[in-house]
């Protein structure tokens, strides 16, 4: 029982799809397996540099929190990338060797994105899976939650806001630089809210105010080298 996908920032959209891997696996007996790439996709075919809302390590920390028991990592290289669209699909088959799969109305592969869930149900009719396709989950107002508006709201400060779409607080690891209780992100690459103050959560659950300004945090107090820090609103 397999779900596929970029999952950057395991979203709820992302959520809904896990919980209908789990829910088939449990009534399958099957195991509940998830597919993504490393690097994503976007880091491949992007001229300019991809953002990325959750690094490699916190992505595989999350999965095992949703209860993923196997996790695939496909290296995703412009090699990969350039693979017509059915022998990307033979390939990932016969990797994973999945007897469902799971994946959102907007799932492309192959070159150029030409391959859609519904040429995957095809491959799958020959090859011997299902394909089960999800449709893209929406707010309220009826748009559709996707890590690209989420990271639009993080770069504007409405931290409360891309909580909501996440289904959890904004969450980065981060490392201690110089002796004035500044730290600075493990992977520079991920985005960050812009300076200012925020509400901050520590691993441990305690609630402490901190300063962003030009990429560095800044706390009141050297909390320890290496920290897990989420971000839960605006000041």
């Amino acid at each position: 029982m397999l779900g596929i996908g970029v999952f950057d920032g395991l979203h709820r959209g992302h959520l809904a799809l896990i919980e209908e891997v789990h829910r088939v696996a449990l009534a399958r007996g099957l195991a509940p397996a998830a597919l993504t790439f490393d690097p994503p996709p976007p880091d491949v075919w992007r001229e300019d540099q991809f953002r990325p809302l959750l690094s490699l390590e916190e992505k595989v920390e999350r999965f095992g929190e949703l209860g993923i028991e196997v996790l695939f990592l496909l290296s995703f290289t412009p090699q990969v990338a350039a693979y017509p669209a059915a022998y990307f699909a033979e390939r990932l088959v016969a990797w994973s060797r999945p007897a469902i799969i799971v994946v959102g109305e907007n799932f492309t592969y192959g070159w150029k994105g030409e391959g859609s869930p519904i040429s995957l149900q095809a491959i799958g009719q020959r090859l011997g899976f299902t394909v089960t396709v999800l449709p893209l989950l929406k707010d309220k107002a009826g748009t559709t939650i996707s890590a690209s508006w989420i990271r639009q709201l993080l770069l504007e400060g409405a931290v409360e806001q891309a909580n909501t779409l996440l289904g959890s607080p904004y969450h980065a690891i981060f490392r201690a630089v110089g002796e004035d209780h500044g730290y600075e992100l493990v992977d520079r690459r991920k985005i960050l809210p812009p300076n200012g103050r925020y509400t901050l959560r520590l691993r441990d659950g305690e609630e402490i105010e901190g300063a962003l300004y030009e990429g560095t945090l800044y706390l009141p107090v050297i909390v320890c080298e290496r920290i897990g820090i989420s971000f839960l609103s605006s000041l």
